[in-house]
């Protein structure tokens, strides 16, 4: 019992004395209302400690709107507490300090390039490096853009455990794998490399690894046609608005004297994702016009003045969802249209034979066994004369030719006399000239 108390208090203690205590309600896009918000207590709101009129409630669904968001980037959940009006509508309690996680390399991760691996930190602008490109991931050598130092992390091995890494059969952070004995935890300052165009890139050990972190997204997994359409759209928006948006001294927390949607800039990020991938997969009004809310309130918000003009400039007259859905090729929309392009033939009939099929070669062996029966009824055996003057009995072993040259060493001599030879081979048989000179 006594170590079942101090294991207990060596478990709660460190949360229940944690240094930021967060209320979190519903995502609202349509009213002024906070996301999270400071929360001085370890229990739930109640009618002594009410909820702040700043935050409302949400509730546990689908939609975007009206959604109870997560705990904020380095919290964790609580308490789930029912609203008092309604128990659909709930708050979540969540505990911990803001997190700093940005992801990147270290500067002695080891990359593969055309002149043979080199060490991130070596790395410069227009670099050719190795990765995959496309839907299909195809090997192909590609330009760096970008190559941004960011502020120390804590890092497992050489990589940030927020950095994700291809599995084979989806995208992993690496913090979220078992990690190998010769990684260990470091913080070090790492790096941000931002490829041209290929969504992988290739490491010194042959593995892949995302540019990307899981910062954007809040996400420990994420398959591959998700990733690929993120991927794609980034990679699409950079090139239209700048690079900018990859070194985070550009972003800024709200100010405790300010009233935003989101306290902090990271916990702006997880909504947006949400919301790109949402309006890029299903092109469905209220995702794109969440998408445009929470793009242009992040901007607003969270984003250094000096890039928000050119934001503002980029997608004045077309909005980011039209940008993404017009403009941006994504996976969802060649899945889509592949049925309505596949032209139909009626007059022609392909047929690809399974040869491996037993029975295809069943059916073979029974075509090829009927084809010979018929072809022994129908071919006409050989005919015989049959007879039966005197002792020569009927030899209907012997066939009957035209070839008289021939048949005759066929025939036994003695049989040859007028009466046999015309009845058997007709008046035109020619006999051998020494038949003739005996007068047989």
């Amino acid at each position: 019992m006594k170590h079942t108390i101090f294991f207990l208090l060596f478990q709660f203690l460190p949360t229940y004395f944690a240094s930021e205590i967060r209320l979190c309600g519903g995502l609202d896009l349509k009213n002024d209302k906070h996301s999270c918000t400071s929360w001085s207590h370890y229990f739930c709101p109640n009618s002594t400690f009410p909820a702040p009129d700043t935050v409302a409630p949400g509730t546990e669904q689908v939609e975007l709107d009206g959604s109870l968001v997560h705990c904020e980037a380095g919290f964790h959940q609580l308490f789930l507490c029912d609203s008092r009006e309604d128990s659909t509508q709930r708050f979540r309690i969540c505990v911990g300090d803001f997190s700093k996680e940005v992801g990147g390399m270290d500067g002695r991760f080891t990359v593969k390039t055309l002149e043979g691996y080199r060490p991130v930190s070596m790395l410069k602008k227009s670099d050719s490096i190795l990765g995959t490109r496309g839907k299909n991931r195809e090997d192909a050598v590609c330009e760096i853009s970008e190559l941004v130092s960011q502020e120390p992390q804590i890092l497992t091995g050489n990589i940030s455990d927020s950095q994700y890494v291809w599995t084979g059969k989806e995208l992993r952070t690496h913090g979220s794998r078992e990690p190998t004995i010769d990684e260990l935890t470091q913080t070090s300052n790492t790096y941000a490399v931002l490829p041209s165009k290929c969504e992988l890139l290739y490491s010194e050990d042959g593995s892949l690894f995302s540019p990307y972190s899981s910062i954007f997204c809040d996400r420990k997994t994420m398959n591959w046609d998700d990733y690929y359409v993120l991927a794609t759209s980034i990679t699409n928006i950079v090139k239209k608005t700048g690079k900018f948006w990859f070194n985070i001294a550009n972003y800024r927390d709200c100010l405790s004297t300010r009233t935003c949607k989101f306290t902090t800039w990271r916990s702006a990020l997880p909504p947006i994702c949400k919301s790109l991938l949402d309006c890029a997969k299903d092109r469905s009004e209220l995702n794109c016009n969440n998408l445009d809310i929470l793009s242009n309130l992040f901007v607003k918000e969270h984003l250094d003045s000096s890039f928000s003009s050119i934001w503002n400039e980029t997608f004045s007259e077309k909005t980011l969802s039209m940008f993404i859905k017009n403009e941006v090729f994504i996976l969802s929309e060649t899945s889509t249209a592949a049925p309505s392009t596949k032209k139909k033939s009626s007059s022609k009939f392909k047929f690809k034979f399974q040869w491996q099929d037993p029975w295809l070669w069943s059916i073979l062996g029974v075509l090829i066994l009927l084809m010979f029966v018929g072809f022994i009824i129908v071919v006409p055996k050989p005919s015989c004369a049959c007879c039966n003057f005197g002792d020569d009995p009927c030899d209907c072993f012997t066939p009957r030719v035209s070839m008289p040259g021939y048949s005759r060493h066929l025939i036994d001599k003695k049989r040859y006399n007028d009466f046999d030879r015309n009845l058997i081979y007709g008046e035109t048989y020619q006999t051998l000239d020494s038949d003739s000179e005996n007068g047989s």
